[in-house]
């Protein structure tokens, strides 16, 4: 059997809305490091104006065999999940603890370019075909990816290591292309 997962057109607009903003820094409830990769249970960025993109992964396997697979979702909230928000005295917003940051670094740059990035998986009675992962291309050359994170423990990964993104892209390939 071939199960095929997909981001839904509304988590594609939400991708679509990052496209011109710049990726200052990503939010988490809590951030895990190893070589290149930061992992969270999600990632939140701010989009401005109290608008951020949330992406997190849902893990299924096929109703077959059983192969695990992570699919990415994205979605624009008015605060990064699983973060508290606080308000203080005038009416000014802010993110409460705990609330772990990993910094973009470099000038701010926008987003000029998405790339929506699919896996797949297969054995002799069961396939599946799933949304991964977004790789971000900024104005100056930089690129972020965020990938579902392939793992018992779910959500998550990150990187703007060139080597990193590149191990990525031998695994997953390009099915979608957002300008």
């Amino acid at each position: 059997m071939k199960v095929i997962r997909r981001l839904t057109e509304g988590a594609v607009s939400s991708a679509r809305r990052v496209l011109g903003n710049p990726i200052l820094a990503l939010y988490a409830p809590e951030l895990r490091v190893r070589r290149f990769w930061c992992f969270a249970r999600c990632f939140s960025f701010s989009l401005g104006e109290g608008q951020f993109c949330v992406l997190e992964s849902e893990w299924d396997e096929t109703p077959e065999y059983g192969i695990d697979y992570h699919t990415l979702h994205v979605a624009v909230e008015n605060h990064p999940r699983h973060i508290p928000l606080l308000i203080d005295d005038r009416g000014k917003r802010m993110m409460g603890s705990p609330a772990s940051v990993v910094e973009v670094g470099g000038p701010p740059s926008p987003v000029v370019a998405i790339s929506l990035l699919e896996s797949a998986d297969d054995n002799v009675s069961d396939s599946v075909l799933f949304d991964s992962g977004l790789l971000f291309f900024f104005q100056d050359g930089r690129r972020l990816a965020i990938v579902a994170h392939r793992s018992i423990e779910g959500g998550v990964a990150c990187a703007l290591e060139p080597l990193a993104i590149e191990e990525i892209l031998k695994v997953d390939r390009v099915r979608l292309e957002i300008t």
